[in-house]
This record gives structure tokens, sequence and C-alpha cells, in this order.
């Protein structure tokens, strides 16, 4: 398949499908961690972070907070990574986080949720829930003033818009938009994009169903937003940034999301990402086009919450 930038994403392309070779999860997860140098990521300067831990009631959630250096608080992005539920951690996430909140201005909240499958939906939505409370909770005692927005991408873009759906229900903590990158949405993989990309590139059909079992739980039970583009209802949901990549079998359901919301009245802006693969937003040191995608997406995401502060 002929691919945009294709030289620099085929790199991309190349060290990340390296990542899945290791024999087992444990050492899969221990390098997909350690990525950032391969994949050429920087800290942007300017940026101050550090970790804490959120006690909720079933778990201890580790959270890393990013500021744009000599900034005082004020909105506020909780972001969850990406991995297919089963990978992923503060490190293999930390320059992306960081990028957006250098790009955009805006502190980031960083959580490494519970990792499947030896934590099956809703571990994840309910220990990001728990950190939104958290979250509201210690901005209401410290009286800090702006929008909190949660954002994430694939799986984890998965549990950012069940977040917004769970937080509807239960009225509360109130999110303010909602920044979707290359989500998974659907537990069925069956939209036309799963036939055109089955084999790639680097995500394929076959291992977003593998993602999708380990994370499912074993049950069968599909409730609690497993799947969010199969709701019946979206009125009432906070604007919506969905950021997609055109070669990903992730396409159409994200793009179909998108379309399922401003339907139902809610503010949407969809970035289809040209040429872009799935997991681009970890290209941005070594392909110059992922790198301007991943910038066009800050500036929306600034406009946005420049929007909802006013």
């Amino acid at each position: 398949m002929e691919l945009s930038h294709s030289p620099c994403l085929e790199k991309f392309i190349d060290v990340s499908s390296k990542l899945n070779e290791e024999e087992t999860l444990d050492a899969q997860r221990e390098a997909y961690s350690l990525s950032s140098q391969s994949l050429g990521l920087r800290m942007p300067d300017g940026i101050e972070f550090y970790d804490e831990v959120v006690q909720t009631r079933d778990h201890a959630v580790p959270v890393r907070h990013y500021q744009v250096r000599e900034t005082a608080p004020g909105s506020l992005i909780v972001y969850f990574h990406g991995g297919g539920w089963v990978k992923g951690d503060l490190n293999s996430h930390h320059e992306v986080a960081a990028g957006i909140a250098a790009a955009t201005g805006t502190e980031m909240l960083a959580v490494d949720y519970p990792l499947a499958p030896e934590n099956r939906h809703p571990a994840q939505l309910l220990s990001g829930y728990a950190v939104l409370q958290h979250v509201e909770a210690r901005r209401a005692a410290e009286a800090i003033d702006g929008p909190v927005l949660v954002a994430g991408d694939s799986a984890g873009g998965q549990i950012a818009a069940a977040l917004c759906m769970l937080a509807r229900q239960e009225g509360g903590p109130a999110i303010c938009g909602q920044i979707l990158i290359y989500p998974a949405l659907d537990h069925r993989c069956h939209s036309d994009s799963y036939a055109r990309f089955a084999e790639g590139p680097l995500l394929t059909h076959a291992s977003m169903r593998e993602y999708w079992k380990a994370f499912i739980p074993q049950s069968g039970d599909t409730a609690h937003f497993l799947s969010p583009l199969l709701e019946k209802n979206m009125a009432g949901l906070p604007p919506a940034i969905i950021q997609l990549a055109e070669n990903d079998v992730l396409h159409d359901e994200a793009m179909a999301f998108g379309m399922r919301l401003q339907n139902e009245g809610v503010s949407v802006d969809v970035l289809d990402g040209s040429g872009m693969v799935h997991g681009f937003v970890r290209a941005i040191g070594l392909s110059d086009g992922a790198k301007r995608e991943f910038d066009r997406m800050c500036v929306k995401i600034a406009k946005l919450i420049d929007r909802l502060s006013t």
C-alpha cells in the first residue's frame, strides 16, 4: 500500500512491529514501555512533571502530572494511553502527553490504568472514573477554575469516550470535552476499514480482535459502555475532537462515531489524518508528516479549550 511520507512511517511501523515480536506479554509490555528512544521521541522544553498515586476504592492508580513551567493550574486534560488495553504505561506515552501539554499550554494528567487481561472491562473505566472524582474534589478544594477534558489514543480513546457516557449517566464529574485519537469503539470489528486494512499497516484485523478478546469480560457482558459506538443515545455528551488515521482498521468506526455525535447535536471536529497509520502520535520523532498532523490536532485542542474557557 502506498503511504504518504512512507519512508518515515515505514520505519515507525518496523520499530513498532518488532515490539510485538517478544514471546511473552510481560516482555512486550516492557519493550513498549521503553520504546521512546527507538522511536526518536523527545521531551519538549519547558514542561515540568511529577508522579503521584491516586487511591481509589479498588486500586492505587499511578498518575503523572504535566504542566508548562511557571504557569498556574487551569484547564486540564486527563489522558489515557493506548496499547490495546494490555500494554502501555506512563512511560510509553510520556513524550506524547508532554507534547500535548507544551503545544496547548494545558495541564495534562496521564493515567496508568490497570491492564487486561488481568483486569478486564470495566476495571479501566471505573479506575478512570475514580481518578476524575479525585480530580474534581482536589480542584474544588484548591479553587482551580477551567474546563476538564478527557483524551485517549486507541484503547485509551475507548476509555475516554466511555467515561463521558458514564459521567453523563451519573451526573458527574463534569467533563467539558473529549479528544479521541484513532479510538477503538466497536468490539464487533466489522467496519469496511477492517477489510481495507485487514493486514495493516501495523494494526491488523486479527490483532485488534485479540485485544478485544483480552479486554471483554469472560462473561461476555458488553454493558458499561464497552462499545461506545453502539450506545443508543449520544445527546448531551461533551464536544469532541476525533483524530483519525487514514490507513487504520479503526478509521471507519471512529468516523461513524463522529457522525452520530453530530447528528445528535454534539459539537464535533473530525480530523482525518491523510496517509497516517495507527499509532502515529508516537511517530512524531520519525515522521515530519506525523508531526504536522500532531501539531494540527493540538491547534484544534487549544481552540476547543479556549472556547470552553469563555
